[in-house]
């Protein structure tokens, strides 16, 4: 039965195109046909949050840390409006629209669902729904509902695509004493990602997933699985794999680009817990990715972070750890003069691959000066260890930001 499920998921790949653009058109349609009149009758509602980030870092160490030493807030600064319309008592459109500063993030559409409430413990969502990979997946972007400034990034990596298009059910369980969340999910995706600050755009035939959170008394924790199947990824930074191959089939090494080429199937484990007594708290995650690819490491990261509250303001220490596994990968191509052009670029395919240790230690505050307004400070001692080419550094980011909802 589950074989014939997940052959059943790339049929997303031509339904929540299809049902995304009735979608928008739809809230477009809403947008302007809505008056005052209707918004104060609460079926049309407005939200939104902010976020206004500087940083600069010690040392210009891009591939391991999104900041350099000239001060910018563009990387993280951003500005959001969410509309939320009543369609009926268990019928509601969600659309949500961010505007990044961040020329490597696409702004526009993040969110844009029905959401149906079935009875009173099961949800369904279908649209562009965020990727439920983390604790902070569905606050991703709203800096306000987290201590830090930005999540650990050993974690919380910007491979790790935010959205999909695809259907998610919720399912609540209460007993005495404690509750727990059932989420599964399944869908596709078809955009870009950052990884080591370089683009590479990305379709998936399908990515589907099933995790639980339970709550008791003060302790949360959460365990997740997420597979997906890669049906193309091309790094803008290189040449196609179709140009590359150009080179190697008429010397008869076409497989060697088969091999190398980014398709095939992943896992995403996920572990997370939270204790909270209002007054100090201890968080964590645990993440585990694996895959056949052979450009790209697999992973294994964790974060820990301890938190006090005093009055207004909330102090925080964060401990995080990434490492990074690469495939053995080899140039046995021969060294003769025929083979020299499409040697040199194997070789080049092998020394563009980035892996290492990144630990990195977070000190941080906050101040909740207004209501729904917060002002951060985070600095961050960072130390990367690599098994590649790219040379071994230490760090240090400083980080200031306004972060607001409305």
């Amino acid at each position: 039965m589950l074989r014939q499920f997940f052959k059943l998921l790339p049929l997303w790949a031509l339904i929540v195109p299809a049902v995304k653009h009735i979608f928008t058109i739809a809230t477009l349609i809403l947008a302007f046909t809505f008056t005052t009149q209707a918004q104060q009758q609460s079926s049309l509602q407005f939200s939104g949050f902010g976020r206004l980030i500087a940083g600069v870092s010690q040392y210009d160490n891009t591939y391991v840390q999104e900041y350099d030493s000239h001060a910018t807030i563009k990387n993280n600064s951003l500005i959001a409006l969410q509309a939320d319309w009543q369609i009926a008592s268990n019928l509601a459109l969600t659309s949500q629209i961010v505007g990044y500063l961040n020329d490597n993030k696409k702004s526009g559409l993040e969110w844009l669902y029905l959401n149906y409430q079935a009875n009173a413990t099961t949800r369904i969502k279908l649209g562009q729904l965020r990727t439920p990979f983390f604790n902070y997946s569905d606050v991703l972007d709203v800096g306000y509902a987290y201590p830090w400034i930005v999540p650990p990034s050993e974690v919380y990596a910007s491979y790790f695509f935010s959205h999909y298009d695809g259907i998610n059910v919720i399912h609540s369980v209460d007993y005495d004493d404690a509750s727990a969340v059932l989420e599964a999910y399944a869908g596709t995706f078809n955009g870009p990602i950052v990884q080591d600050n370089r683009i590479s755009d990305v379709e998936l035939d399908y990515i589907a997933g099933f995790s639980v959170q339970t709550t008791f008394d003060n302790l949360t924790m959460r365990a997740a699985i997420n597979i997906g199947k890669l049906n193309h990824s091309q790094p803008r930074f290189q040449p196609s794999f179709a140009e590359l191959r150009e080179y190697f089939e008429p010397v008869q090494l076409g497989s060697l680009i088969d091999d190398v080429e980014l398709k095939g199937s992943y896992t995403f484990s996920q572990l997370g817990f939270s204790y909270d007594r209002l007054d100090y708290f201890i968080k964590g995650e645990w993440t585990h990715y694996k895959h056949d690819l052979v450009l790209i490491p697999t992973s294994t990261s964790y974060y820990l972070t301890l938190g006090y509250q005093y009055n207004d303001f909330l102090f925080h220490i964060t401990q995080a750890n990434l490492k990074d596994s690469l495939k053995l990968m080899t140039n046995t191509i021969s060294t003769a003069q025929q083979y020299a052009m499409v040697r040199a670029i194997y070789q080049e395919l092998i020394d563009l691959r980035v892996s290492g240790q990144r630990h990195s230690v977070t000190v941080g505050t906050r101040w909740d000066f207004a209501a729904n307004m917060a002002l951060k400070a985070d600095v961050s001692r960072i130390s990367y260890r690599t098994d590649t080419p790219v040379p071994a550094t230490n760090d240090t980011v400083l980080m200031v930001g306004f972060e607001w909802v409305f």
